[in-house]
């Protein structure tokens, strides 16, 4: 019989002792095995529930339910992986910021996004996947890289702007970053009508966000461009390409920078 088997016998007998050695199980591994544990902890407590008789206690009329208390530890068992998930997640939050000094404007704004967490962790770590987190991180980055593309792609001379989509995507460690950029009128809110776009994608491992990005070019919109305009685009399209580019590897690498940092603090 496993110590946790053993843990959780002792729990149907009322022993306490059987569940704290459950709870050090869970303090003792990795945070990303948790959620294995504990499902395998929930079907080993439906497995002895099926072999034990009601039990009865001394001064009470009725059996109690075996069932009703298989759930009871079964809820115990999870509320205890939640706290130690919690724990282990308030720990990286607070300590996140330490670990990139004197961040800039993109690091900045993503240390306080993942800061934001932790008023939500109840929450966010209901399944009792870390990677929730991580998930997370990688949704609010996507906003944070189009804000600042956006902020440096003003093209006053041209009367024009760029508008940006970026999509993250995470397979294990590997990352793929997918991102467009639609060259729009200075007046437009969106890119339903673009004059020009720039399509491109990165794949990386999540433990090293360097990149070569690869070569941009110009696609065709979807309006029409007066002849002036395409040939004011051709005169500055290295111009705009090159600001395309940097702006990009400004936005992802501290991005990335933060979240990997993030990803080691939760030992993930």
């Amino acid at each position: 019989m496993s110590i946790l088997s053993k843990g959780i016998e002792d729990l149907y007998k009322g022993v306490t002792s059987g569940f704290n050695s459950i709870v050090t199980q869970l303090k003792e591994i990795s945070i990303k095995d948790i959620k294995d544990v504990v499902t395998n902890a929930e079907k080993e407590v439906d497995t002895l529930a099926k072999n034990l008789p009601s039990i009865e206690f001394e001064g009470m009329d009725i059996p109690i339910s075996i069932e009703r208390i298989a759930n009871e530890i079964k809820k115990q068992i999870r509320q205890a992986a939640k706290s130690e998930l919690i724990s282990v997640a308030s720990d990286a939050i607070k300590d996140l910021r330490s670990q990139v000094p004197d961040p800039k404007e993109v690091e900045e704004k993503m240390i306080a996004e993942i800061e934001s967490y932790k008023d939500q962790l109840d929450s966010l770590l209901e399944q009792l996947d870390p990677f929730t987190l991580i998930n997370k991180a990688l949704d609010d980055a996507e906003n944070i890289m189009e804000e600042y593309i956006d902020s440096n792609l003003l093209f006053e001379s041209l009367k024009l702007k760029g508008i940006s989509e970026v999509n993250i995507s995470l397979d294990g460690t590997k990352v793929k970053v997918e991102c467009g950029v639609y060259l729009v009128f200075w007046e437009a809110s969106n890119y339903d009508q673009y004059l020009k776009n720039v399509m491109f994608a990165v794949e990386f491992d999540l433990s090293n966000p360097s990149v070569e990005l690869p070569t941009l070019d110009f696609n065709d919109g979807n309006i029409d461009v007066q002849d002036e305009m395409q040939r004011m685009l051709e005169e500055k399209k290295d111009e705009i390409l090159s600001a395309i580019t940097q702006a990009f590897i400004q936005s992802y690498f501290p991005a990335f920078t933060v979240i990997n940092k993030f990803k080691d603090l939760l030992k993930l």
